[in-house]
């Protein structure tokens, strides 16, 4: 009969309707044989199994019913179980969960490096405001513009033009203590939060250094070279002080922000 016109719907109906009981023990047949390649009657049914003990043998309902992800026990392996246990462990392999949660991972890095170089770029900022206001100070005390201006407007009366230079110059006498004051002042305001690129770089070159150790291969390379990074650099960098530890990297929102502590910016 044509498969087309055949009902596979029910698996246990279709083998008591399309197959011969057991010529042994006139059972329904259950099973497939597969460990005796001298044995004529492969189909057996329960009782065959109960009797015998297959080594290699399958559920012919199971079989029917299985996906293409299937694995069998007993065959085409049947005297090692571990085979089919690590097969199985295999196809449960939770790609999709690992991809997801290595790309939550590294969401989690770049977003911690953008909200870092955004807070160092703020106190940089900082740090140029307060160089300005040193520049603009002197700019004031100076008054270039007052001393373009005058030589540039009364070259025809040089007696007017002395009296407005001295003018300036009087003026800058008698704030002479207090202008030099505030522009020390300003200057070490300036001055005093130093920002060190240098440091930048170093950490820059430890966080890649851990990066690069992202890796799903050749893990015991990497568990050494990591061991012996970590105590290399250590031993190697006392001027720095850089410890393999999150809040001594440059990343301590307490410790190197701007003007704090050490009155550095990283």
């Amino acid at each position: 009969m044509d498969q087309e016109n055949i009902d596979f719907s029910d698996f246990e109906q279709f083998l008591l309707i399309r197959y011969k009981k057991c010529p042994i023990h006139k059972r329904l047949i259950a099973y497939l044989r597969l460990d005796d390649k001298e044995d004529p009657q492969v189909i057996k049914c329960q009782k065959c199994l109960d009797e015998n003990k297959f080594k290699s043998f399958i559920d012919v309902v199971e079989l029917l019913q299985s996906d293409d992800h299937f694995i069998l026990q007993k065959w085409p392996i049947h005297d090692d179980d571990t085979i089919s246990e690590n097969l199985e462990k295999i196809k449960q392999w939770p790609f999709a969960q690992y991809c997801e949660e290595v790309n939550a991972i590294f969401d989690e890095i770049v977003e911690k490096i953008q909200s870092k170089r955004k807070e160092i770029l703020k106190d940089l900022g900082q740090i140029q405001e307060n160089q300005q206001k040193s520049l603009d100070y002197y700019k004031q005390i100076f008054q270039k513009d007052k001393l373009v201006n005058i030589i540039k407007s009364q070259f025809d009366d040089q007696k007017k033009q002395n009296e407005m230079i001295l003018s300036i110059i009087k003026e800058n006498e008698q704030n002479y203590e207090s202008n030099k004051k505030q522009l020390v002042d300003l200057i070490y305001e300036a001055n005093k939060n130093i920002f060190d690129l240098t440091r930048i770089k170093k950490i820059k070159d430890i966080v890649l250094f851990f990066i690069y150790q992202f890796k799903i291969f050749d893990n015991e390379y990497n568990k050494d070279n990591l061991e012996q990074h970590n105590n290399t650099t250590v031993n190697n960098n006392d001027q720095s002080k850089i410890i393999f530890k999150s809040n001594q990297l440059g990343f301590n929102n307490n410790q190197h922000r701007f003007g704090r502590n050490n009155n550095k910016l990283i």
